[in-house]
C-alpha cells in the first residue's frame, strides 16, 4: 500500500513539473512570436523614404518625381509627391515616402513650385535614402556626385540658387545613374 501511494505521489510530481515547464515553453514561444513579428513590422515596411534636411527662407512646395515601371518612361504628374515647406531660417527635415515596393528607375526632386517662382537659395545639408534597414545617406559634400542640377538652379555653397532662364521657372535635381545603381545594388 505505501508503495502504491508513492508511486502515485512520484506520478503526480512529475506529471506537475511537465505541466510547468510546458507552460514555460508555451509563454516563451508566444513572446518569441510576438517579438519577431513586431521586427517585422518595424523593419519591412518596403517603403522608400527620401528625407532631406534643408533651409528654405520662403513658404513653397518640393515634389519628388519617380518612374519605376519602365526606365524609357517620362516623369509624369501621376507619379509625384509634394511637400509643402514653410520659410524658416533654421534646417528643417521634409520627408517624400513612395509607395509600397516602388524602387526608381529614375527620380528627381523639384525645389520650389513654378507658381511662386522664388529666385532665392536653397541650403541643403543631406539626403538620406532609407529602405527598411538599408540606407544611403549623402551630404553637402556629395551632393553634386549623386544629383545633377538642371539650368533653373545655380551651385553655391550649400546649395542653390534657384533662378528663371527666359522668363522660365522649373528648378529640380535629376538624380545620376551612379545614385539609380546604388539603390539597385543595395536595396
Amino acid at each position: 500500500m505505501k508503495k502504491l501511494i508513492l508511486a502515485i505521489l512520484v506520478m503526480l510530481a512529475v506529471s506537475c513539473k511537465n505541466d510547468k515547464n510546458q507552460n514555460i515553453n508555451e509563454e516563451q514561444k508566444t513572446k518569441q512570436t510576438e517579438n519577431s513579428n513586431k521586427e517585422v513590422v518595424l523593419k519591412e515596411d518596403n517603403i522608400l523614404t527620401v528625407t532631406m534636411s534643408v533651409k528654405v527662407l520662403e513658404d513653397d512646395k518640393f515634389e519628388l518625381y519617380y518612374v519605376d515601371d519602365s526606365i524609357d518612361r517620362s516623369f509624369n504628374s501621376e507619379d509625384r509627391i509634394a511637400v509643402y515647406v514653410q520659410a524658416n531660417n533654421n534646417f528643417q527635415t521634409i520627408e517624400f515616402k513612395l509607395p509600397e515596393y516602388s524602387l526608381p528607375y529614375k527620380f528627381r526632386i523639384d525645389l520650389g513650385d513654378n507658381s511662386n517662382k522664388h529666385e532665392s537659395n536653397v541650403e541643403i545639408k543631406s539626403v538620406r535614402l532609407q529602405l527598411n534597414q538599408f540606407t544611403i545617406d549623402i551630404d553637402d559634400a556629395t551632393m553634386d556626385s549623386f544629383f545633377q542640377p538642371n539650368k533653373y538652379l545655380q551651385k553655391i555653397n550649400g546649395g542653390y540658387t534657384r533662378k528663371i532662364v527666359d522668363n522660365k521657372y522649373d528648378p529640380f535635381l535629376l538624380a545620376k545613374p551612379v545614385l539609380i545603381k546604388k539603390i539597385e545594388l543595395e536595396f
